[in-house]
C-alpha cells in the first residue's frame, strides 16, 4: 500500500515576523510549505517566486530554497517534512516539485495532520500517512492537468465537492456571497426561486444536512479562520460572520467545534512556532535568521 511508503516526519505552523527569513539550505527529504496569509519571497533553485496567500511550494530533496517575509506584514505558513520510500513515486514527485495555487483544500488536510501530531492519539502516524498521500495525489493531479493544458476548477469549501445538484450549488453560492447578512431559509428560497422543502430535500440527499446546518458550518469555518489569522475581538468576528450577538456566536461555535472560540484561539496560538515531531528519529536543523 502506497501510504505505508510515506512517512511524515515533522510539521509546524510558523509566523514569520516582517523581515524574517530562514537561511538558504537543502535537505534529504521532501517538504511542503503552504502560505496561509501574508506575503514574501520564496527562492527555489535560486529562482525567486512570489509567496502569497494560498500558494503552495513542493520542495524536492537536495534542492536549495529559502523564504523571506516582506518588511511590512507577518507571513503565516504551514510546513511539513516527509520521506517517500518508493523510488517510482518519489521520482514522480521530484518532477512535480515547484509552486502551486488553487489547492486551498490542502490547508485543511495539513491542519488535520498538525492536530494529529499535537495530540498523538492511537494510530496518528498511520492517519497522517494516509492524509499526506491525499495531499500528494492532489498535487500530482494538478501537475498533470496543468501540463495537459487543462483547467482545474477548485471548490471553495469542503462540502462543495462533486456537486451535481444545481439547487445545492445555487444555495452554497448564495451563502458564500451573503453569509455576513441576517439570513433565513424562506428568504434564500425566494431569492433563488425554489421551494423551501425542495431545498431541504436536496441537502438531505447530497450531504445529510439541513441547509441552515450548512450555513452555520460555513460561518463557523470563516470565524475559525479569523480567530487564527487576526487579532480581532470575538464581538468583531461575530459581526463579520453573521452572528447577531457574541452569546449566539459562542454557543454555536462551541456546538460545532467542541470548545468556545476564546479557548480555540488560545490553543491555536500556543501551538504556533512549536515544532511537532511526527517521527521519533527526526531532528529539525533548519534555523531562522533575523
Amino acid at each position: 500500500m502506497l501510504a505505508n511508503q510515506i512517512k511524515a516526519k515533522w510539521i509546524s505552523r510558523y509566523d514569520y515576523k516582517a523581515g524574517w527569513s530562514f537561511n538558504e539550505h537543502y535537505h534529504s527529504y521532501f517538504q511542503i510549505i503552504y502560505i496561509i496569509s501574508g506575503s514574501g519571497s520564496f527562492y527555489y533553485k535560486n529562482i525567486k517566486k512570489e509567496a502569497v496567500s494560498d500558494k503552495l511550494f513542493l520542495i524536492a530533496p537536495g534542492e536549495s530554497h529559502k523564504l523571506i517575509a516582506d518588511q511590512q506584514i507577518t507571513l503565516k505558513t504551514l510546513d511539513i517534512k516527509f520521506d517517500i520510500n518508493t523510488t517510482q513515486f518519489s521520482d514522480r514527485l521530484k518532477k512535480a516539485a515547484g509552486e502551486y495555487s488553487g489547492l486551498n483544500q490542502i490547508k485543511n488536510l495539513l491542519e488535520v495532520i498538525w492536530n494529529e501530531g499535537r495530540k498523538k492519539q492511537a494510530f496518528y502516524q498511520e492517519i497522517n500517512s494516509s492524509i499526506l498521500l491525499q495531499i500528494l495525489l492532489k498535487i500530482l493531479r494538478k501537475f498533470s492537468l496543468e501540463n495537459s493544458s487543462k483547467n482545474i476548477k477548485s471548490g471553495s469549501w469542503d462540502l462543495e465537492k462533486n456537486i451535481e445538484n444545481q439547487v445545492c450549488k445555487s444555495f452554497i453560492n448564495y451563502v458564500e456571497d451573503n453569509f455576513k447578512k441576517d439570513l433565513f431559509l424562506k428568504d434564500i428560497a425566494s431569492e433563488l426561486g425554489y421551494n423551501q422543502s425542495y431545498i431541504c430535500q436536496c441537502f438531505k440527499e447530497c450531504y445529510d444536512l439541513t441547509p441552515m446546518n450548512f450555513l452555520y458550518k460555513f460561518r463557523i469555518k470563516k470565524s475559525a479562520e479569523l480567530l487564527k489569522k487576526t487579532d480581532k475581538s470575538l464581538a468583531e468576528i461575530a459581526r463579520e460572520t453573521g452572528f447577531k450577538t457574541v452569546h449566539h456566536f459562542n454557543r454555536t461555535f462551541n456546538k460545532y467545534q467542541g470548545k468556545p472560540p476564546g479557548e480555540f484561539r488560545k490553543e491555536y496560538l500556543l501551538a504556533v512556532r512549536k515544532d511537532i515531531y511526527l517521527a521519533d528519529d527526526f531532528v529539525n536543523k533548519d534555523r531562522l535568521q533575523k
